[in-house]
């Protein structure tokens, strides 16, 4: 029995017959599962935000604000009659040993840091990721600019580095400098609240 041979038109019909099924299903798995993604990431960043902001926290109303050219959101949490109680800012850096991480910090009125949250990141685990862990967060608690030089020891700040994560410890301390100095514009700039 001799083998079929196809033409080039006849490739050419499979090929884009092939192609259109397969972008018909790649279009009808986008449309049924962005809607769950995107209130699952609107659950993360209320996840977030209930961690960083004051327990009493009832209402949080979130706004991006300009800074230098840069788009940042700025969340306000306040009490059931309307007091501010803190505030919430992302920063993001690129320079994690693995790449991006965002970062979520919680400030009180004085622009003190009161904790932050690593929303997202890919350092590696076991060392890097260490970010996230309460004993590297708390060097943070209750600092700004007056009081803390937010570099690693190594570099001639305050900052005690994770032990072979120094460029995880770095991009932290960068990301919350970076934070504070948008809350800071954030003030200066004539805030409503």
């Amino acid at each position: 029995m001799a083998k079929k041979q196809f033409s080039d038109v006849q490739i050419f019909i499979i090929l884009t017959v092939v192609s259109v099924a397969s972008a018909g299903i790649l279009a009808f798995t986008y449309n049924f599962t962005k809607d769950p993604i995107a209130k699952s990431e609107a659950r993360k960043k209320e996840e977030a935000l209930r961690i960083v902001l004051p327990p009493e926290t009832t209402k949080i109303n979130s706004q991006k604000i300009t800074v230098e050219g840069e788009e940042v959101e700025l969340s306000i949490g306040e009490d059931k009659n309307g007091a501010v109680l803190g505030y919430a800012i992302q920063s993001i850096t690129k320079k994690g040993f693995g790449g991006e991480i965002i970062f979520l910090l919680g400030l009180d009125l004085e622009g003190k840091i009161t904790t932050y949250n690593v929303i997202s990141h890919t350092e590696t685990p076991g060392l890097g990721d260490g970010i996230n862990s309460e004993k590297f967060k708390k060097q943070f608690t209750g600092k700004n600019y007056e009081n803390f030089t937010f570099k690693v020891v190594k570099d001639g700040g305050n900052v005690q580095a994770i032990t072979a994560a120094t460029i995880s410890s770095r991009a932290a301390c960068k990301a919350l400098d970076k934070g504070l100095k948008y809350f800071k514009a954030y003030k200066t700039q004539g805030s409503q609240k």
